[in-house]
């Protein structure tokens, strides 16, 4: 039988003290071991740090009861002093847990709060890395497309991409019985003046030629460089007639061409042939082979002067 108020004290002595000396020995009382082990058994579960204090606590607070209990059925006169030593130690430790609790969700608040940060700075930079990306892609695309597309020389649609729309535009026009004209154009005596100015002047006179088509096509023309000197003119919705007239302008445009702009010191004129799509045309190398012969007829018939096929 204990007296009033040395239980705990008596609890506590039935551990060996510290010693004292060079060699110390640290030793940790029943309830701190036990709340480790508690929130330690928290953490299995998942629980937060602060939910598994609480939980730790709590616990103590039990068992210490149950131990004052047990000395209570002992003694009788002592129920009073346990449900009020009782009482305060699990209002103390549920108040201890309570504030852990507390002071864990703030930190928990301003860590959240400094990751959601963060995670909004990696996320803008992520969206301009993307967007700069994006625009490197979209040049680097537009550049391949150009080169692959057009005449290094002159600017305008090469060969292949020149008979890839034309065989779209035949298409197009039988699906909707649309005219459609070819005109084919090659400079006169371009061989001599390569041979006499020279080829800087050469490619400076397919620059300003191909400058003229341009100029005299409309926006749904397409001109392009087949090879060497000859250039073409692909025509939508545009019958034999009005492209010979369209070939006639171009003719005189590149008549009229000066020496200053040409680099050639003399007139430069060109031949055209022309060729309006019939059945008979089954792709671009049928019309093209049709214009071409057309193109030969106004060599042979004098030059500077337009042919139909």
């Amino acid at each position: 039988m204990c007296r009033r108020g040395s239980c705990g004290l008596r609890l506590v002595q039935l551990w060996p003290p510290q010693r004292r000396g060079p060699h110390r020995t640290r030793v940790s009382l029943p309830g701190g071991l036990l709340l480790r082990h508690l929130a330690n058994a928290g953490g299995t579960f998942g629980l937060p740090a602060g939910t598994r204090y609480l939980a730790g606590i709590l616990a103590l607070a039990a068992v210490w009861s149950l131990l004052r209990l047990g000395i209570a059925l002992f003694s009788r006169s002592h129920v009073d002093s346990f449900l009020e030593g009782g009482t305060s130690f699990a209002v103390m430790v549920s108040v201890g847990g309570i504030l852990q609790v507390l002071v864990n969700a703030f930190q928990f608040r301003l860590e959240s709060e400094q990751i959601r940060d963060e995670l909004a700075a990696n996320a803008t930079r992520l969206q301009q890395k993307r967007d700069m990306l994006r625009n490197v892609v979209a040049e680097r695309t537009a550049e391949l497309t150009r080169q692959a597309t057009t005449d290094s020389m002159t600017g305008i649609a090469n060969r292949r991409h020149f008979m890839e729309r034309g065989n779209d535009e035949i298409e197009r026009a039988r699906r909707y019985h649309l005219p459609l004209t070819l005109l084919l154009l090659d400079i006169d005596h371009f061989k001599q003046i390569n041979d006499r100015f020279g080829h800087p002047a050469g490619d400076k006179l397919l620059q300003v030629v191909a400058q003229a088509c341009q100029s005299n096509a409309r926006n749904v023309d397409l001109p392009g460089r087949l090879g060497g000197e000859e250039f073409a003119l692909l025509m939508p919705e545009t019958s034999a007639i009005a492209a010979r007239l369209a070939a006639e302008r171009l003719r005189r445009a590149i008549a009229a061409i000066p020496p200053a702009l040409s680099g050639v010191p003399h007139q430069v004129t060109a031949s055209f042939g022309i060729a309006a799509l019939n059945a008979h045309d089954h792709s671009m190398d049928d019309l093209v082979a049709r214009a071409d012969a057309a193109l030969y007829r106004a060599k042979n018939g004098g030059r500077n002067r337009v042919e139909a096929a």
